[in-house]
């Protein structure tokens, strides 16, 4: 029979019987009474009590580190301690909501045109085409009339 590989990766607060509002005192006093119980010492070659104890000690690890029970609680991190692939979901990015990059009308550039986030503000426009646009008014500020 092949050896078992299962990852200890379980719900720490059903591992250690708390629930998730239990104060890190209730969280060491439920991780020592579990861990006293199934103590390889006190359950000499008793594999399910080793066990109990290598899950019960792993969950301690999360819970009872203030860091890790809170980066485990947003999700952030998986029961054994590693981090989760988070997707791209609520239209964010790896890197969060607007973290740069993306086009926004925010600026507004010359003639409402979109402008690049980060990329500093708004520059004239320097093309051909863009320039005749900015030159069909004459000095003055009036249209040219057009005579028939």
């Amino acid at each position: 029979m092949a050896a078992r590989t299962e990852s200890l990766a379980r719900d720490p607060y059903q591992e250690l019987g708390v629930s998730r509002t239990a104060s890190a005192d209730e969280i060491r006093k439920a991780f020592r009474k579990l861990a006293k119980q199934n103590h390889p010492d006190t359950n000499p070659n008793n594999k399910e009590a080793e066990e109990r104890f290598k899950r019960v000690s792993a969950a301690f690890d999360i819970l009872g580190d203030a860091d890790k029970k809170k980066k485990f609680d947003a999700g952030e991190i998986d029961a054994d301690g590693r981090e989760t692939a988070r997707g791209f979901g609520g239209g964010q990015g790896p890197w969060g909501a607007h973290a740069g990059g993306g086009f926004s009308r925010r600026g507004g550039g010359p003639y409402g045109a979109e402008s690049f986030e980060g990329a500093g503000p708004p520059q004239a426009p320097a093309t051909p085409t863009d320039r005749s646009l900015r030159a069909s008014k004459p000095e003055g500020g009036q249209s040219p009339r057009r005579t028939s």
